[in-house]
């Protein structure tokens, strides 16, 4: 009788470590999953403030995010999108001007769905 009940605990022990074997590595590999994720990202204008106006900036570009999911997140909260406006003087016509990306997360492919804008500047 002894021998049944020692037998029963180290069969459902055994049981026990499977099914806790079978959830972590259920766990790892939901954790290392590789999404394409899409979020707004602000936008940063860089111009002289005191000389000119800038018209039709989006103050959001929406990016494609690839890679883990918490990787993600970090990449969304430290990405930076920059419209350098420095190089361009006032126009009574539209400029195209690109978008910079900086993607700060190393692990995360970062894709700008728009690539770039078009703005006006005025003298103030």
């Amino acid at each position: 009788m002894a021998k049944k009940k020692i037998f029963l605990i180290i069969l459902g022990s055994l049981l026990l470590c499977v099914l806790l074997a079978l959830f972590i590595n259920y766990k790892i590999k939901e954790h290392n999953k590789i999404y394409n994720l899409t979020y707004s990202v602000p936008v940063r204008v860089k111009y002289d403030q005191e000389k000119y106006n800038v018209s039709e900036v989006k103050s959001e570009v929406k990016v494609q995010f690839t890679g883990r999911k918490i990787d993600i997140h970090l990449a969304n909260q430290a990405s930076i999108i920059i419209l350098d406006l420095t190089d361009y003087e006032a126009s009574n016509e539209e400029y195209t001007v690109p978008y910079e990306l900086e993607c700060k997360v190393s692990n995360v492919e970062c894709n700008l769905l728009e690539k770039e804008t078009k703005v006006k500047i005025t003298e103030k």
